[in-house]
């Protein structure tokens, strides 16, 4: 039997790559781990407990997705230029 994909810890190791600091120690990178992975809890939630009942994809589950997407960008537009030093973070 083959192993399960581990698409959560594949997407963090991508972002540790490209956001944790090389100078960060065993501390901050063992919180921020916390913080990425409470992150996809909370999106997982979200999209459980706001999606339509049902197989079909409806017009409120659309709205949803692109209403968080919108969200991050508004996010990312905020804070990657102020709070994020240079070559961090590319979108």
């Amino acid at each position: 039997m083959s192993t399960p994909r581990r698409r959560l810890e594949e997407a963090w190791k991508q972002f540790e790559a490209r956001v944790v600091p090389d100078r960060a120690g065993l501390a901050q990178r063992a919180m921020m781990r916390g913080a990425f992975y409470g992150g996809a809890m909370m999106v997982l939630d979200l999209i459980g407990t706001e999606v339509s009942d049902g197989v079909d994809v409806t017009a409120s589950d659309e709205a949803l997705m692109q209403g968080l997407v919108a969200e991050i960008d508004a996010f990312l537009d905020e804070v990657a230029p102020n709070e994020v030093a240079p070559g961090e973070v590319k979108r």
